[in-house]
């Protein structure tokens, strides 16, 4: 199964879990709603297979798969630890 494959499942899962894309590089995205990564439909993976990617300020990152180390599930946090 290929990446943008892999992050089609992922953002469309039901019910929606968060997840985390880890580049080759170490930098991690955490993709807390589908609304927040953009995949193209499979028949233009051969075409253009760059994934958009929106941070919490709305930022878009355009990514291509082939950085992509790991995608998994995103590690549970605790309200305490998100506050700072």
């Amino acid at each position: 199964m290929n990446t943008n494959a892999k992050l089609r499942d992922f953002a469309d899962a039901e019910p929606f879990v968060p997840f985390e894309v880890e580049l080759a590089n170490g930098r991690k995205f955490r993709v807390d709603h589908p609304d927040f990564i953009s995949v193209p439909a499979a028949r233009f993976d051969r075409y253009n297979p760059y994934f958009i990617f929106y941070d919490k300020r709305g930022n878009p990152h355009s990514l291509n798969p082939i950085l992509v180390g790991r995608i998994s599930p995103a590690s549970i946090r605790s309200r305490s630890s998100r506050r700072g």
